[in-house]
This record gives C-alpha cells, sequence and structure tokens, in this order.
C-alpha cells in the first residue's frame, strides 16, 4: 500500500473516530446542559418549598393573636388569619404547579407528600376556628398546645419535600449542595425560633406563668437555635466580610439571636418572677416576629446564590455545546480537505509532538519526550521538545523556591518568631483595617493591652529559656481564650495586644476579665520539671468612634495598663474613651 493511500485511509479512520469522539462529547454536553435545565426547575420548587413552610409558619402569629382574644375573636385578628391562610394556600398552589410542570419525574413523587399535608393544614385550622369560636374560659390550654403542635407538624413533611427536591437539583449541579443546605438550616431556623414565640401564647392567654414544661421545652429549642446557627455560619465565615451572604448573616446574629431572644429571654424571667408580662398574645407577635425576618432573608440570599451559580452552570454549558458543535464541524472540513497532503511519516510524530508539548503545557514534566535518531525536521521538534522539557523542569524548580522564600518572608513579617502570633507592625495593619470596617458599620472598637507582671524576675529566677515558655504559654492561653474575629499580637517583650470584635466597654471588660483569669490559672511547665504561674495587668480602651485618633487609643490603653500596674497588678483598669 502505497504511502498516499495509507494516509487516506488512516485520515478516514481518524475522521471517524474523531466524529464518534466528538459525537459523545456533543451528547454529554447536552445530557449536562438538559440536566441543569431540569436543576433549575427543581431548585425553584424546592425554594418554593421552603416559601411554602414559611408561609404556614406566619400563620401561627394571627393563630395566637386569635386564640388570645377574648370570648370573641377581633375582626382584625380574624382577617389577618384569613389573609395569612389565604398566602399559604396560594403559595402551596404555586409549588404543586412547579412539581407538575417539572421534568424530572423524582420531582412528582413529592406530589403524595404534599397532599397528605395539605390535609394537615385544613384539620389544624379546623381545629384552631372551633377553639377560638369558644369563650376564652372554655378554651383548654391543653386543647390550644396540642393546636399549635398539629400546626408544628405540618413543617416537617415540608421539609422532607425541600430535601427530596434539593436532592434532585443538586444531582444535575453539585456545587450549590451547600448553599441549598444552609437555605434548609435557615428554614429549620425560622421554624424553630416560631416554636419559641409559641410557648408564650397559652401563658399571655391565661395571664398565668410559664409551666416547667415551658420552661424545659424553651431551652430546648434556644439549644437547636444555636446548634443551627453555628452550623449556618461555619461555611459563610469563610466568605469575604462584604459579600451579600455574610453580610446577611451579621444581621440575622444582630437582630434575631440579638434582640429577638433577649426579648424572649426578658418574657420568661418576667414569668419566673411573677411580673406581668406587658404585652398579650398579638402584641408579643408583633415585637417578635419581625426580628426573624432576617433568617429568611439570608435563606433567600443563599438560595439566591445557588441559584445564580446553577444558571451560570448552564449558560457555561450552553457555550460548550456551540463550541463543540462547531469545533467538530471545522476540524472534519480541515481534515476532508487536507487528506490527500497527510503521510505516515509527518502525521504520526506530529501526533506525538502535540501530546508531548500539551503535557508540558499541563505540567505534566515527567512524561518522556520520545527519542529519535533522525535528522530531518521531525528530529529537530523532537530535540527541540527534549530542550523545551528540560527548560520547563528547571523553571519549575526555581518557580517553586521562588514561592516558597516569598512565603517565608510574608511569614516572618507578620509574626512573632517566638509565639507565633503577629506582630506589632501586622496587628497595626490589622487595627487600621478593623476600624475602617467598623466605621462603615457605626460600630465601637476595642483593645486591651496586657503585661506579664514581674517578667523580669522569671528570667533572673529561672532563665531565659524559662522566659520564652511563659511568653509562648501566655500566648497561647490568649489565642484559645479568643473569640472568632478578635486578634492577639506581640507588642513588644512581655506585652501583648488584643484587637476585640466591637463590644461596649462593660463587654471588653469581661473579655479582659476573662483572659486575665486564663493567664493567672495556666501553670507553664519549665524544661527542668518545674512548674511556674504568672498574672498580668491590663489596660482596655474603647471608643465608640471607629476612626478615631489610634494612636490616642492606644496610649489609652497603655495608660491603663500602667494604672493596673500602680494599683497592684494582676487586674484590670477601663481607659477613658479617647474619642468622647
Amino acid at each position: 500500500m502505497t504511502l498516499a493511500r495509507l494516509s487516506v485511509v488512516l485520515t478516514s479512520l481518524i475522521a471517524a473516530l474523531v466524529t464518534a469522539l466528538f459525537a459523545r462529547i456533543f451528547l454529554d454536553e447536552w445530557q449536562r446542559y438538559r440536566s441543569l435545565g431540569e436543576g433549575l426547575v427543581s431548585m425553584q420548587a424546592a425554594r418554593q418549598a421552603l416559601v411554602v413552610a414559611e408561609k404556614l409558619a406566619f400563620e401561627r402569629g394571627p393563630m395566637n393573636a386569635v386564640l388570645g382574644d377574648g370570648d370573641s375573636p377581633t375582626p382584625d385578628h380574624r382577617a389577618r388569619l384569613a389573609a395569612s391562610r389565604a398566602r399559604s394556600d396560594a403559595t402551596m398552589e404555586k409549588l404543586v404547579d412547579y412539581i407538575e410542570l417539572a421534568g424530572h419525574a423524582a420531582d412528582r413523587d413529592t406530589l403524595p407528600l404534599l397532599e397528605e399535608t395539605a390535609r394537615a393544614v385544613a384539620r389544624a385550622r379546623a381545629e384552631i376556628d372551633r377553639l377560638a369560636d369558644l369563650p376564652r374560659s372554655r378554651r383548654d390550654p391543653v386543647a390550644v398546645r396540642q393546636a399549635q403542635q398539629d400546626m408544628f407538624a405540618v413543617v416537617p413533611p415540608l421539609m422532607a419535600a425541600h430535601t427530596a427536591l434539593s436532592r434532585n437539583a443538586t444531582d444535575a449541579y453539585r456545587p450549590i449542595s451547600e448553599g441549598m443546605a444552609g437555605a434548609r438550616m435557615c428554614a429549620e431556623l425560622r421554624e424553630y425560633a416560631g416554636q419559641l414565640g409559641s410557648q408564650f401564647t397559652v401563658a399571655l392567654t391565661t395571664g398565668q406563668p410559664l409551666t416547667p414544661t415551658d420552661h424545659q421545652s424553651i431551652g430546648f429549642l434556644h439549644g437547636r437555635l444555636v446548634q443551627l446557627q453555628t452550623l449556618v455560619q461555619r461555611p459563610l465565615m469563610r466568605l469575604p466580610p462584604d459579600a451579600p451572604a455574610r453580610v446577611a448573616l451579621e444581621t440575622m446574629d444582630r437582630r434575631y439571636f440579638g434582640s429577638g431572644l433577649h426579648f424572649v429571654f426578658l418574657m420568661q424571667e418576667r414569668s419566673r418572677l411573677g411580673e406581668p408580662y406587658g404585652y398579650d398574645a398579638a402584641a408579643f407577635a408583633q415585637r417578635y416576629v419581625p426580628d426573624m425576618q432576617p433568617i429568611l432573608d439570608l435563606r433567600d440570599v443563599l438560595v439566591q446564590d445557588a441559584f445564580a451559580g446553577a444558571q451560570e452552570a448552564r449558560s457555561v454549558a450552553r457555550r460548550r455545546l456551540a463550541i463543540t458543535g462547531s469545533l467538530s464541524a471545522l476540524i472534519l472540513a480541515a481534515l476532508a480537505v487536507s487528506a490527500w497532503a497527510l503521510r505516515r511519516r509527518v502525521v504520526r510524530p506530529l501526533l506525538a509532538a502535540a501530546q508531548t508539548l500539551r503535557d508540558i503545557a499541563d505540567g505534566q514534566l515527567d512524561k518522556p519526550v520520545p527519542g529519535s535518531d533522525r535528522t530531518d525536521e521531525v528530529g529537530a521538534v523532537q530535540d527541540a521538545l527534549q530542550r523545551l522539557r528540560t527548560g520547563a523542569v528547571e523553571k519549575r524548580r526555581l518557580e517553586r523556591e521562588h514561592i516558597h522564600l516569598i512565603e517565608d518572608l510574608e511569614r516572618l513579617s507578620l509574626t512573632d518568631p517566638l509565639t507565633g502570633i503577629l506582630n506589632r507592625r501586622a496587628f497595626t495593619e490589622a487595627l487600621r483595617n478593623s476600624a475602617t470596617r467598623a466605621d462603615a458599620r457605626h460600630l465601637p472598637i476595642a483593645v486591651m493591652l496586657f503585661d506579664i507582671d514581674h517578667f523580669k524576675q522569671v528570667n533572673d529566677r529561672h532563665g531565659h529559656e524559662a522566659g520564652d515558655r511563659v511568653l509562648m504559654r501566655v500566648a497561647a492561653v490568649a489565642q484559645n481564650m479568643l473569640r472568632t474575629g478578635e486578634t492577639v499580637a506581640r507588642y513588644g517583650g512581655e506585652e501583648f495586644i488584643v484587637l476585640l470584635v466591637h463590644p461596649d466597654p462593660a463587654g471588653a471588660m469581661r473579655a479582659a476579665e476573662r483572659l486575665r483569669s486564663g493567664i493567672e490559672a495556666a501553670c507553664i511547665d519549665l524544661q527542668n520539671g518545674q512548674q511556674v504561674r504568672v498574672t498580668a495587668s491590663f489596660g482596655v480602651a474603647t471608643a465608640r468612634n471607629a476612626l478615631c485618633n489610634l494612636e490616642d487609643l492606644l496610649r489609652a490603653a497603655d495608660t491603663a495598663l500602667y494604672a493596673a500596674k500602680a494599683q497592684g497588678r494582676n487586674r484590670v483598669v477601663l481607659a477613658q474613651d479617647p474619642g468622647a
């Protein structure tokens, strides 16, 4: 067989293989594109399931107001309850529409669950209406609590439907799993928060103290809320401070876990003390429910981020589908036009050379370059590839050494070599950045400066190595006791400084006292087997104006530290606000 014929046969075979390969790639891209489309519908249905749960949870506010009314519920409370029920029903119908139109067959498997949920909602509403029609004196507290529990019980099936729909969506696009899981936890947070508020309905209706069972339920629900808060916070704390999800998280922490829970605990304390509540069921809901809104806002941000990511992935899949089709056509046309010019002695070496180039470009430098004793152009190409690979290996080695050198220099420039914590320079930069962020949110800023008492005596009595151990132990205690976002640095010698996370003066003093006690309680092992304990004196300075002169803030903390030493050491002194 002549080389020309051989090249035609080989080219035809390559064309067939390329056609099959691109057909498979095109089919895979099409399947991905279609799957992402179905996943987006599943995501919309999953989000709608959370909205249904939200609306049913909102029903409990007007429901509690009606059950807490006098012998006859007020028309306004009746109207609010009817409007809330209408919104719940509308969102449920929209969810059913989403699922019935879904391309994913597994989505439609949730319809029986939703039908059972609708029947449970109808039964619970009927019981609530029956109790509301009774005179107030005949509304059995046990029956009221059971009616509340019946409304609580309709939410878990919706969460199960959301989980199934989310699973269908994440099967199409895995990166949204974290966002959808966070949205689910936010929905559970909102549900538990609603249940926490409902614990007060009977007590507010009857004007009686909470029962021991109520207190126990409140404690359990609070613990569950804190647990869910931690689970929601964990992945979001990796985001930049200005990311929408991070901002929504901080708003939720401030509004609900600050203001909302404070109000709940205030009402619980009034119950323990036998004091008047000062609120009926309707007023309690008007005060408490708005503080739960940031939980739903965070949920919506997480769902929106996940939805945007899936939409972008589908757009990418669409572009890849178009590129794959276009590229396939171009390559096949090029093969057809160039078939007569290809020869075995050119095609195969060039393919090998191309693979070698790809390996080098991809960083796979461990693969050898095919050798050859040819003296023609192909041999020259292979020789050039060998030199290129050798140069790439050397370049990679130099780049790694350069990166390691830069990392070492950066670490040494920012950390104290003895204790491993930030040094004074790095702390100053962190303080300046924190002050800028705090000013943008109108938040205070605080620092605590502390000094190890009688440190020179430790060096004189036990040697400088013992002093180093003391410094390292104190730094470790400080790091372990600080909260998320708080920063400790070695300020010089035996002096340390801490940047606190927007506390008021009382909070700053508590943080300093906690750290002072931790240092005093720490037992430090020396190399000779002895143990020593040390104390520290603290100067705390806070500023309501985050953009006050930072030098003044540090000077105030230093002055307070000297005052602590003058007053006998091992104590905390608060400086006057330098921005006041």
